[in-house]
């Protein structure tokens, strides 16, 4: 599964808009599903949430999913949650590197 990451404002109607660009570069039609991970964000597409680890009841539903999965018994909604689990948990772990590489930026600068 292919992943990209835009920013984007949510509509009066509750809609959001998805970039045509990035709808190409996809390979997407009209009609296709996609799968959102949506999380707030400020002007700059930067999370505004102050901690960069899972919450410890996903954490857990994440280690459960994990391990049903490895005993084969997931169904197809379980798989589901357990891919967004994954992909949250992957995009805290860059949000975190990439803090940790600004901090030791700002350090090698003074």
């Amino acid at each position: 599964m292919e992943v990209v990451t835009c920013s984007s404002r949510i509509r009066d109607d509750g809609s959001i808009n998805f970039p045509v660009k990035m709808r190409h570069e996809l390979g997407l039609r009209t009609g296709d599903k996609i799968k959102i991970v949506v999380y707030p964000a400020n002007g700059n597409g930067r999370s505004k949430r102050s901690s960069t680890q899972m919450a410890p009841a996903k954490q857990k539903r994440m280690d459960d999913l994990l391990f049903q999965n490895r005993e084969g018994t997931l169904s197809v909604d379980e798989k589901n949650e357990l891919e967004a689990l994954v992909l949250e948990a992957q995009i805290l772990t860059i949000e975190k590197a990439r803090q940790s590489l600004l901090r030791r930026s700002r350090r090698s600068q003074k």
